[in-house]
Formats: structure tokens, sequence, C-alpha cells
């Protein structure tokens, strides 16, 4: 990282023209395309609210996985309802509208997700803790790029998020699959499922970021179209995985029908 920070000592005494934003006379917003994407997330994941709280609500030895899968489910859905309230967002370098409550909703999702992956692996905590950091490093290096005006600071904040991105990809496939292997068969055909489409879709995020609010190739409506199929598959389909995992994860008795003696 030397590099990046001699680049930015270099930015901060003599930022260049890029260190004063533009005055925007246009702004590049979100399209009708965008809106209706946003709308069908959203109806998506409020069902899958009200789907995974009855099944925490209604199980015993599952009521974590099903509680955590309702988190990440209820807080995405609030920041698709921001932005389709026309709130948390801003104008960025570029006069481009950047939707800043994606990363409210990311900052808070990602670490709940590796927890909950972990959970399910039955990995270490010191394994989970060490997934959550690597996410958290992500979301708030990229945030960082977005909205950073000096181009040699953005793609430096750009680097380091892909080595978050990447510690919290190898503790999924590597950290977290041992632990699901050592737990049992079950779990580990279950947690396979899970993790490569949560990893496909990571790995896809930073591609968007870097055609949209990095070269600026893709326009805001087909920005926010893509974010929302990998929100969709990285939260409603692999959550809606655990209906398949019950033998595996344990007693799925409701807890209304269990008797007490």
């Amino acid at each position: 990282f030397g590099v990046c920070a001699a680049v930015m000592s270099f930015t901060t005494l003599d930022a260049g023209p890029n260190a004063v934003p533009e005055v925007c006379t246009t702004i590049e917003e979100v399209g009708s395309t965008g809106v209706g994407a946003l709308t069908i997330t959203f109806i998506i994941l409020v069902i899958c609210s009200i789907v995974f709280l009855y099944k925490a609500v209604n199980s015993a030895a599952q009521k974590k996985y099903y509680l955590a899968a309702c988190i990440i489910a209820v807080w995405a859905s609030l920041a698709d309802f921001a932005m389709l309230s026309g709130q948390g967002w801003t104008v960025t370098d570029g006069c481009r509208q950047f939707f800043y409550a994606r990363y409210v909703d990311w900052i808070v999702t990602g670490p709940v997700t590796a927890i909950w992956l972990g959970l399910i692996a039955g990995a270490e905590t010191t394994d989970i803790v060490g997934a959550v950091a690597g996410i958290v490093m992500w979301v708030a290096s990229t945030y960082m790029a977005s909205i950073s005006v000096a181009q040699e600071v953005k793609w430096c904040w750009f680097i380091l998020s892909l080595c978050g991105l990447a510690a919290y990809v190898l503790s999924l496939v590597r950290t977290f699959k041992v632990a699901a292997e050592a737990r049992s068969e079950g779990i580990s055909q279950l947690y396979t499922k899970m993790v490569w489409i949560t990893v496909g879709c990571s790995v896809c995020y930073p591609l968007i970021w870097l055609f949209s609010e990095g070269f600026g190739n893709f326009s805001v409506s087909f920005e926010v179209t893509t974010y929302s199929i990998l929100d969709i598959l990285a939260r409603a389909v692999v959550s809606f995985m655990l209906f398949g995992g019950h033998d595996a994860l344990g007693d799925s008795e409701a807890v209304s029908q269990r008797e007490f003696v």
C-alpha cells in the first residue's frame, strides 16, 4: 500500500483539477427501468421478511438462521424504500446520482450475512470476526472510493476495497467451508449451495461499481437494475435455500407444536 500512500500524499499537496467538484447543470438520475427494478426488489424483500419472521417465531433450533435472514431482508427493503422515496442519494463528481442508502444497507447486511453463514457452517468465532472485518473494509472503502473527487485517491480506495472483499471471500470458501464439512455432510451440501451464490454475487458487485461509479460507462438505471438483481439472488434466493436444509440444520418442529412435560 506504499504506492497508494505516496499518491495520496502528493494529491494532498497538489490535487490538480480533479480536487474541485464540477458544477452540475444537469444530473444523470435513475430512470423508469431502475425505479421498476427497485419496486420489484422491495416487494420481494418485504415478502421475504414476513416469511422469515414467521419461520423464526415458529422454529426451534433453526430460529437463529431464519432471524438472520429476516434481518437481512428487512434492512435491505428499508434501503430500497429510501431510494424509491427519492431519499438516500447525493451527487458525485461527474454529475451522477449516487445512492449512499445502498452502502447503509451493505454495512449492516454484509456483516449479518457473514455471521449467518458462519453460524450455518459452525465456524469459530474468530473466523467469523475476520470475515466481518473483511466485508466492513470492502463496503467502507468502496463508499470512500465513490465519493472521492481526486481520481488517484478514488482508485486507491477501490484497491483497498478489493483487499477487504478478498479476505471475506476467502473466509467463506476456505475457512467456513472446512467448518461446514466437519459439521456434517448435509450441512456441507447446504452451505456449498448458499456460499457459491453469495460469492458469485459478491464478485459481481465491484464489477458493477467499476463501470458505474468507477468509469461511468453504465447508466444509473442500468446500475440500479443490476444491483437489484444481485440483491434478489444474494438475499432472497440464498435465504430460501434454508427451507431445503431442515434435516441438516436440526429440529424444525414448531415451538407451538412441542410438548412440554
